[in-house]
């Protein structure tokens, strides 16, 4: 990762570095790396609250529309996500950094918001709601 000054930088260092420190404080990357990881672990638990709690959802709505039943309205089912998903969801997404956030080991580069340890997590989770 190339990191550059802000303020005593040059304009070809600015352009050609990865992060360039506004400030010129090292202590600003320690910063930036908790931030980064506090936001990657909150999308995560976003993304994973809302997959469990509409895990059921599809699935019933699936295999009924595969056997010609429409078991909820459409109306219906915006109206339950609209009471079941956003406040929880949005207080998920604010949620501060953790202890230990800043000893763990980084998360490697091709690992994304979801992997299979999350994946069999909302299909645990999210079957007993069907």
């Amino acid at each position: 990762v190339g990191v550059s000054m802000g303020i005593r930088g040059t304009d070809v260092a600015k352009q050609t570095s990865d992060m360039v420190l506004l400030d010129d404080n090292f202590a600003t990357i320690v910063d930036a790396v908790r931030n980064g990881r506090t936001i990657f672990d909150n999308i995560r638990n976003f993304v994973r609250y809302l997959l469990t709690t509409n895990f059921a959802e599809v699935f019933v709505v699936f295999f009924a529309s595969l056997l010609g039943y429409l078991p909820i309205m459409p109306v219906q089912l915006l109206w339950i996500n609209f009471l079941t998903d956003g406040l929880p969801a949005l207080a998920l997404g604010v949620d501060p950094t953790r202890k230990g956030t800043m000893q763990r080991k980084p998360r490697k580069k091709a690992e994304g918001i979801m992997n299979r340890k999350s994946i069999y997590w909302i299909m645990a989770i999210g079957s007993p709601y069907t």
